[in-house]
C-alpha cells in the first residue's frame, strides 16, 4: 500500500481512495518446530496474496 501511495505522489492532507484489485492463490512453506523450537520440517499452506492497491484521488 505504501508503494502505491508513493507512486501516486499523494501528500499529507490529500484525500485518497484505495481499491484492492484481486487476490492470487499461492503456496507458502511454514516451518514445523519441535518443543525445543528446532525446525524439524515444513508444511505447505494455500493462502491468498493480495495484489497492490490502486490509488484514486
Amino acid at each position: 500500500m505504501t508503494e502505491s501511495i508513493n507512486q501516486a505522489g499523494a501528500k499529507i492532507g490529500d484525500s485518497i481512495k484505495l481499491e484492492r484489485q484481486r487476490q492470487q492463490a499461492v503456496t507458502i512453506q511454514i516451518p514445523e518446530r519441535d518443543q525445543n523450537g528446532q525446525i524439524i520440517g515444513q508444511t505447505e499452506k494455500q493462502v491468498n496474496r493480495k495484489t497492490p492497491c490502486n490509488l484514486r484521488e
